[in-house]
This record gives C-alpha cells, sequence and structure tokens, in this order.
C-alpha cells in the first residue's frame, strides 16, 4: 500500500511540477547549400513492480540528434545517447534521395525498417512506454529466464521508395545481421525486405522478412518474417503485428513469435492532449523444452502537456506462464526539442 500511494505521489508530483518552455523550433544552420539542425529528446521515468524488483528513477534515453542535408538530394542523421554508463551511437547514415521513380538508398547505420513498431520503438513517437517484447526483451526476475529478441537498428545499406501514388511501398537491404555498434562476425549478409499496401487511405498492410546466418556455438542461422496491419481514421489508430523468428541449431531450431494489437484515440485540448491507449501482446517461445507464453495487457494514458512534453502512465498487467502474475506501473516524463 505504501509504495501504490508512493507512485501516485510520483505522477501529481510530476504532473503539478512541469513548466518546461522550449525553443519554438528546432535548431536549424545554415550549412553550405544544405542546412544542420539540431534536435533530441529524453525519456525520465519512475518504475513499479509488484514482485522483488526495487523501485527505481532512471534517465532511460537522453539523446542528441545532428541531421540536414549537403545538398537537396543528399541528407545525413547522427543520433548519439548522451547518458555515461551507456553511451552510444544510434544513428548515422547518409541517404541520397535523386534515383529514378523517386527511389533512396540509405547507407550507414539506421532502423531496419521491417515492422512499424521497430521504426518508432523508443523513438518520440512511441505511443507507449515499453515496445513489443520481441525489440524490447522481458526478464522475469524470480526465475532468470530473458527471452530471445532482435534488434530495430544494423549497418548496411537499404533501397526503398513508393509508387502508384504512395499507394505502395518498398525496401529492400543488406546489412550485417549483428545489431547496433557490431561488426559482422562472418562473410554472409543478411538480406531484408519490406512490402507495404494502402488498399484505402486509412488502411496500411505489410510483410517484412530479414534472413541471414550467425556464427556461434549453437545457432547457425536466422530467419524473421512480419506482418502488419494499421488503420488510422482521423484521431483513432489500431496497429497490429506479428513477429516469428527461427534461429536453426545444428540439430532443431528455436522458434519465437510475438503478436500484439494496440488501439489509441486523441482528444486534443488547444495545444494539449489526451491519449488513452490499449495494446495486449502475446510473446512464445520453447523453453525447457516447451512453449513458453508471457502474455501482457497494458492500458496506459498520454498527456500532452505543450508540443515538447508528454508525460505517460502505463499499466502492465504480466501473465508468465512459468511464474506467477505481476504488476507493473511505468511514469515516463519525455521532453523533446
Amino acid at each position: 500500500m505504501n509504495k501504490v500511494i508512493y507512485m501516485l505521489i510520483v505522477i501529481v508530483g510530476l504532473f503539478l511540477s512541469i513548466s518546461v518552455n522550449a525553443a519554438e523550433e528546432a535548431i536549424a544552420v545554415k550549412v553550405g547549400e544544405g542546412s544542420l539542425t539540431v534536435s533530441g529528446y529524453v525519456h525520465t521515468r519512475y518504475s513499479y513492480t509488484s514482485y522483488d524488483n526495487p523501485d527505481a528513477f532512471a534517465v532511460v534515453r537522453a539523446r542528441l540528434i545532428l541531421s540536414g542535408s549537403v545538398v537537396p538530394d543528399v541528407s545525413y542523421r547522427f543520433q548519439y545517447d548522451l547518458r555515461l554508463a551507456t553511451s552510444s551511437l544510434r544513428d548515422a547514415f547518409i541517404k541520397y534521395s535523386n534515383l529514378p521513380l523517386g527511389m533512396a538508398i540509405t547507407v550507414g547505420q539506421f532502423k531496419i525498417p521491417i515492422s512499424e513498431a521497430g521504426i518508432i520503438w523508443g523513438t518520440a513517437a512511441n505511443n507507449l512506454i515499453n515496445g513489443p517484447i520481441i525489440y524490447e526483451g522481458y526478464l522475469y526476475k524470480k526465475t532468470g529466464y530473458s527471452t530471445i529478441t532482435f534488434a530495430d537498428r544494423e549497418t548496411g545499406i537499404v533501397l526503398d521508395g513508393k509508387m502508384l501514388d504512395n499507394t505502395i511501398g518498398y525496401a529492400l537491404g543488406v546489412v550485417n545481421g549483428n545489431g547496433i555498434n557490431i561488426a559482422d562476425d562472418n562473410n554472409n549478409k543478411d538480406i531484408l525486405a519490406r512490402v507495404t499496401v494502402a488498399p484505402f487511405k486509412e488502411l496500411n498492410l505489410g510483410v517484412g522478412a530479414m534472413s541471414g546466418r550467425e556464427v556461434s556455438a549453437t545457432y547457425i542461422a536466422r530467419k524473421r518474417l512480419i506482418a502488419t496491419a494499421k488503420c488510422e481514421i482521423d484521431s483513432f489508430k489500431l496497429v497490429s503485428e506479428y513477429f516469428y523468428q527461427e534461429r536453426e541449431k545444428s540439430v532443431g531450431k528455436l522458434a519465437t513469435d510475438n503478436f500484439y494489437i494496440t488501439g489509441s484515440y486523441i482528444f486534443k485540448l488547444d495545444e494539449q492532449f489526451i491519449e488513452p491507449v490499449l495494446r495486449y501482446q502475446q510473446y512464445t517461445a520453447d523453453v525447457f523444452n516447451a512453449d513458453y507464453k508471457v502474455n501482457v495487457v497494458t492500458p496506459g494514458l498520454n498527456f500532452g502537456l505543450n508540443k515538447y512534453t508528454r508525460l505517460q502512465v502505463n499499466y502492465n498487467y504480466i501473465q508468465d506462464e512459468i511464474a506467477a502474475n505481476d504488476n507493473e506501473v511505468l511514469v515516463q516524463l519525455e521532453l523533446k526539442f
């Protein structure tokens, strides 16, 4: 009970104490024929759980972004996490967009465009604090079991574009396949592809895939398949995705999958907004020679205090088949500039 009262005090305190006045726009500087824009965002978080993990305050992201163009057709983006303990390069790519048929080519380290959640996870565009388990991971403290995930960023090259009045989108790429800030450990590159179709303005459907090999004492190959459905009608948004990952062993394989469906609606109040969100997701993996499932129901509220500041409150009800049910509350303050 004391933890619940303390958590409510934190939520109310954060809500009442925010008086952030950011600059009207991101800082832009003219550079030759191009430009340089300085932007970024910070996520500070309070977490409460009903099991044996302690309550905690944390700065989970502190990103500085430099982006712009050198000439009209050549753009760039660098993103760095400034936190001392986990400082690392996130994005570092160059994009050339004056190719035939409206195509663009991107070279460097970037978010791989094979799923909707992977593109927005961990950014200021995400309407829930945690992403799907297949990206975010899940660790049950009492059992010590952690999920098998895949990275949202890779280093390589991607060709993408849209055609037929933007009703069909596509991406095709070659990447290392080892994740963010990790050099390749073999001569076999991973191939990725995605196709999206918008039969109506409000509906977007997509399929993505990625396949490659890995050097490991346990695994020798992997493949990933993703299916997406997204519907947007005015302020209402519904997104659903299914992820499948298969890692081949010398004998047998490990298959994991993750399904989620998220619905949200934005109520606008002048420069402020309130956005209720609800997500259900299920993660399944072969653990201890049996299917292991984690079900998570997440209701949440986003409070847009101004165009630069957002307060997010999420409650996670976790059903763990190996262990017990758990409760988790996350409160996150976001400042972007």
